[in-house]
């Protein structure tokens, strides 16, 4: 999860999410192993007020090896009102 956060989330404004619809962990992950990760968009939309984006992606995660340890998909929810401007 700090993976995604660095990569995926560090500087956005998202706020939540609704849940996970899938997870499933196809290998074990260890301390010493050395992980990356690929996250896709399948989907985004906004919410009808135009305040919230939607985002649905699934992230797969793979070790050093080159085997699939993880495959998780799940909804995102972002704040799309603007900052207050600084002065």
């Amino acid at each position: 999860m700090e993976l995604m956060v660095q990569i995926v989330l560090s500087g956005s404004e998202a706020f939540g999410s609704p849940g996970i619809d899938t997870i499933k962990w196809q290998h074990p992950v260890r301390a010493d192993d050395a992980v990356s990760l690929h996250f896709e968009v399948l989907r985004s939309s906004k919410s009808p007020s135009n305040r919230t984006g939607i985002v649905l992606s699934k992230s797969d995660l793979w070790n050093q090896n080159d085997r699939q340890v993880l495959t998780l998909q799940g909804t995102t929810l972002f704040d799309l009102t603007p900052a207050p401007r600084k002065k």
